[in-house]
């Protein structure tokens, strides 16, 4: 870029950028699970992204960053890997743009190019930053974090695929759709695992081009 601010971690990753949108929280919360395969959360601002945390006793199915921004109220549901009734956190995000440039007060605000459009502002500080996981293949992936943080999960680009599922009752074999859900294995570590739905599922060929974001919420 030929003007602009970018900000790096201590391994070189790019945290911000006045190039790109960045998102902070607007809201969290909790939901107790009730014993089913799916669970609805339902923020009570607008909101572009949220990523849930689940229990370490079951894997959840993320979601990407949503297109537009979604209205108040607007209910998401979410799939686990696993019935069990569990306390589930959220947290809800949306992009610094949505943001009317600050006018007084202190701070730091980041602007795009065209001096208006906000990237970062201090009156929000709960960025969404995350550690990308990719998803190269059918194959469980597992990934060594900081035992000392607090990851949501967010989804990115498409972890769709198939698997060969024998029929009970000596129907056969038949090709199913798959997905991927994501867990906290351990204290220091985040696995993603397969999920396989059911034969009359929509089937689409694999397409491991994404992954699942980890998202730092450490005391937010």
């Amino acid at each position: 870029m030929a003007y602009g601010v970018e900000f790096y971690n201590n391994t070189g990753k790019l945290q911000l950028s006045s190039d790109l949108n960045n998102f902070y929280m607007v809201e969290k919360g909790t939901v107790t699970t009730t014993g089913t395969l799916f669970f609805n959360i339902t923020p009570t601002v607008p909101y572009e992204a949220i990523a849930v945390v689940p229990s370490a006793a079951e894997g959840i199915l993320p979601k990407s960053i949503f297109s537009s921004v979604q209205a108040a109220n607007t209910t998401q549901t979410f799939r686990k890997s696993n019935t069990n009734v569990n306390t589930i956190s959220w947290f809800a995000f949306r992009s610094y743009s949505s943001l009317p440039k600050a006018t007084s007060g202190y701070g730091l605000e980041i602007y795009a190019a065209d001096g208006t459009t906000v990237r970062f502002s201090s009156l929000y500080p709960k960025i969404l930053k995350g550690i990308k996981i990719p998803v190269p293949d059918a194959t469980g992936t597992t990934t060594t974090v900081d035992a000392n943080k607090v990851y949501a999960f967010l989804q990115y680009g498409t972890t769709k695929g198939t698997a060969t599922v024998t029929e009970p009752m000596g129907g056969g074999t038949y090709q199913a759709p798959t997905d991927r859900v994501a867990f906290r294995a351990s204290s220091t570590s985040i696995q993603t695992t397969q999920v396989t739905y059911r034969r009359y599922a929509t089937l689409a060929p694999a397409a491991f081009t994404g992954g699942i974001l980890a998202v730092d919420v450490t005391n937010y």
